[in-house]
């Protein structure tokens, strides 16, 4: 029942990983160096595919049950689930321009540094506000009833990066950030 909370909790502690080596890179470009856009689009691949595809929707089903135990919070459950849908179009947003700049197009440096921050300072908001104001009410409200309601209707699809098994696509970066 918490195991989801807790796995919930585990991706954002991964996630808040990429988004410092994202931060990073972005300070590089900051004084006109070259920043590691393929290190950068990697990043960017995992956090379209896993958060937006795997993590944000077992959320959505988390705060669908919550709405009925913890109406108070009803709005702030709404308005999460709508971030994570403009969550996932910033972020492809952010995938976008890092590719071209990569594929050596003309990119503005201010405006890929303001869609990467734009999405970096986003993201880290929303799962600050989902850490301190929903988890808690999640675990001292639902019941073992909703969790097992809500475990029925969550698909557990393994994560490619911080999973048992890093797929060779994710492995210099799982390297990089495991040897820090």
């Amino acid at each position: 029942m918490v195991d989801l909370v807790q796995q919930l909790h585990r991706d954002h502690s991964d996630i808040a990983r990429l988004l410092k080596l994202l931060t990073d890179e972005l300070d590089v470009a900051r004084v006109e160096e070259e920043p590691d856009y393929s290190r950068m689009l990697l990043v960017m691949k995992y956090m379209t595919h896993y958060p937006d595809v795997v993590h944000h929707p077992k959320e959505d089903v988390l705060f669908e049950r919550l709405i009925d135990r913890a109406p108070s919070i009803r709005i702030a459950l709404q308005t999460l689930t709508a971030e994570h849908r403009m969550l996932a179009e910033k972020g492809l947003e952010f995938f976008d321009i890092l590719h071209a700049a990569a594929h050596e197009y003309v990119v503005e440096r201010v405006s890929l540094e303001t869609r990467g921050h734009d999405y970096i300072s986003t993201l880290y908001r929303h799962m600050r506000f989902e850490e301190t104001e929903v988890f808690p009410v999640a675990r001292e409200r639902l019941s073992r009833r909703d969790w097992r309601t809500i475990d029925s209707r969550v698909e557990s699809l393994r994560d490619p990066l911080f999973g048992k098994q890093v797929e060779d696509q994710y492995r210099s970066l799982y390297e990089l950030i495991f040897k820090q």
